[in-house]
């Protein structure tokens, strides 16, 4: 399996190492820094793995998404915002409404709930994408903030596949 591990920072925060993969840092000084990376990563036959600054990381960790046959995977991980609930936290993955068809920018999704498998939505904390996920390409110069949903659009058809239990989710 060709890898690679794709972690976004931000400066003057130590790199995520790998014992057995190349981590790959994009240090996000700018708007487009973490979208340009990983534009630069997609539909070359690699199985990417992403993760934020902010997550929980470790071999271990890696290495539970690179065993999994699915070819999207995601570690359940917890926003630090409220939800339409008003509730305090929510995972970052979900389900897109039946009546709204396939992923695609600016469509609302309901959570999943603690224990689901899968989801039709997933944020990008830390993610598995194996190339035959990479459906679409990915647009250039994608500011930060966008980047989840233009990723969404790009696997769209395909379900992800969510591991439990949690990581941590070190939101600062």
């Amino acid at each position: 399996m060709d890898v690679r591990i794709y972690a976004a920072s931000l400066p003057g925060e130590p790199p995520w190492r790998h014992s057995h993969y190349p981590v790959r840092t994009a240090i996000c000084s700018d708007l487009f820094d973490y979208g340009d990376g990983l534009t630069r990563l997609w539909q070359h036959g690699h199985t990417i793995v992403n993760v934020e600054h902010d997550m929980e990381f470790s071999d271990a960790l890696v290495a539970n998404l690179l065993e999994c046959e699915h070819p999207l995977c995601a570690h359940a991980y917890q926003m630090h915002q409220p939800n339409d609930r008003g509730e305090p936290h929510y995972y970052a993955h979900g389900w897109l409404p039946r009546e709204t068809g396939p992923a695609s920018r600016g469509q609302s999704i309901r959570w999943i709930s603690r224990g689901e498998e899968w989801a039709d939505h997933s944020g990008l904390g830390f993610v598995k994408i194996a190339p035959e996920a990479q459906r679409y390409p990915l647009a250039e110069n994608i500011p930060w903030q966008c980047v989840e949903q233009e990723v969404s659009a790009a696997v769209a058809g395909t379900r992800w596949h969510i591991h439990w239990p949690e990581i941590e989710h070190y939101h600062r």
